[in-house]
């Protein structure tokens, strides 16, 4: 078996992890965590802005990659193959085509537990991935 875990850094995505751990049989499969930078800068200005915007994608990279490292640690203690990905774009398009790529099995994805109007007004990444994917998908909520 080989399952996806987006995570976003949220309290939900360690949720969906530690739930994918809890409920599923990862001894022995292969388990890849995503996180997608969806962080646009395309503001051009003088050099001390663009120097200063540099320096908040470097923290959000590190910030991405402390959080994979984290979601790793806890899918490993089960004796599963993990690995970690990386991705830049919208959300719900890099989760499907990281899904399509890897072939996996099921993802696994948490949820704001936002209403059906914030929905329809935000969009839902684990909405569109539910919708998206031809296969199960694992939606954790907030408790």
């Amino acid at each position: 078996m080989h399952v996806l875990i987006a995570i976003d850094g949220s309290e939900c995505s360690e949720r969906a992890t530690r739930e994918a751990v809890r409920l599923l049989p990862l001894a022995g499969a292969r388990v890849s965590i995503l996180s997608v930078d969806d962080l646009k800068l395309e503001w051009p200005g003088p050099a001390a802005v663009v120097g200063a915007a540099s320096m908040l994608v470097a923290r959000d990279a590190e910030m991405i990659r402390a959080d994979l490292d984290r979601a790793a640690a806890i899918v490993a203690s089960t004796g599963a193959e993990v690995a970690t990905v990386i991705r830049e774009g919208d959300a719900a398009t890099r989760v499907l085509e990281t899904a399509r790529d890897l072939d996996v099995d099921l993802i696994v994805v948490g949820s704001h537990g936002r209403g059906p109007v914030s929905r329809l007004l935000l969009g839902s990444v684990s909405t569109a991935v539910l919708h998206g994917f031809d296969g199960p998908v694992l939606v954790a909520g907030r408790a």
